[in-house]
């Protein structure tokens, strides 16, 4: 294959990244498949991580810098300009990719035309590189496609999308900060196939200044529009009694989650912003509807 038409394009937004970045570019050095790029995008660093970047001297390594800082979504739309490759790999900077991470999802998407998003099961890891647990995310496609309207049963540390047909849905969301890989791959489920490996291909790294844990509520926020947008298809009063059910006491755990461990501005902040006196409302009435 001629490396100046990659397979694969690595896409890597960096904002500060310096913690982890090093043991994060190695792990894509060292895959077992060659054929590849990293399009590192430097979102307005002000740490070292382009000096780390700098130490690789390795050509498939590709740096570009935003003119001004951008929200995650807005990231990747921006980087997604730079990209050659006919799949895209997602890595985080504090995220790891397994050796045989990359042949085995270019296997997949090889000998099925139909796919446009292949996952896999990760290790979730701490600062230390300690594993605290695994994912189990062993379902088929239908399953899949059936659980997207109501989750995201994948790890967005092991994702890896087929480019032409995420150009043919429009892209990445502009509408959503945090949730863009869940929006986009809901879209592709709806005319493609999607997947999950069960081997683990990838460490998904959980600590306090990664951008999940900094903006949760956003994230829980987001995840709560987009299901209501899913149930509802723009008519929040046509979503049934069971959907009303689901979304009320799925956020409703979030809510004690937060009781218990004493999160009170948080917690006040996401009732205000989610509006769960709707949650209530729902609750009280369809209780009395199954009486």
């Amino acid at each position: 294959m001629n490396n100046l038409n990659p397979m694969i394009s690595v896409l890597m937004n960096c904002h500060n990244g310096e913690k982890f970045l090093q043991q994060s570019i190695e792990s894509v050095i060292n895959q077992s498949y060659s054929n590849f790029e990293i399009i590192f995008f430097d979102n307005q660093s002000n740490d070292d991580s382009v000096k780390i970047f700098n130490q690789f001297n390795d050509p498939r390594l590709k740096y570009f810098k935003s003119d001004y800082f951008l929200e995650l979504s807005e990231a990747r739309i921006e980087a997604w300009k730079f990209i050659n490759g006919d799949f895209i790999a997602i890595l985080d900077t504090d995220d790891v990719a397994m050796p045989n991470r990359f042949s085995k999802q270019i296997k997949y998407f090889l000998n099925n035309n139909d796919l446009a998003v292949i996952g896999g099961n990760c290790q979730i890891i701490n600062d230390e590189n300690f594993i605290l647990h695994e994912t189990s995310l062993d379902y088929s496609n239908k399953q899949l496609s059936y659980m997207l309207d109501y989750s995201f049963p994948f790890n967005n540390a092991s994702l890896m999308f087929r480019k032409k047909y995420v150009d043919e849905v429009g892209g990445y969301p502009k509408k959503y900060i945090m949730i863009n890989d869940y929006v986009l791959t809901h879209k592709l489920s709806k005319k493609y196939s999607v997947m999950n490996l069960k081997d683990f291909i990838s460490k998904n790294r959980i600590h306090n200044n990664s951008l999940t844990n900094k903006k949760k509520i956003i994230n829980i926020v987001e995840q709560y529009r987009f299901l209501i947008e899913i149930l509802s298809n723009g008519n929040e009063k046509k979503i049934s009694i069971n959907n009303k059910i689901y979304i009320s006491r799925y956020y409703m755990k979030i809510i004690m989650i937060y009781c218990i461990h004493f999160q009170l501005k948080e917690l006040r902040n996401l009732l205000r912003e989610v509006k769960f006196y709707k949650l209530f409302f729902w609750l009280i009435k369809t209780k009395k509807l199954n009486k």
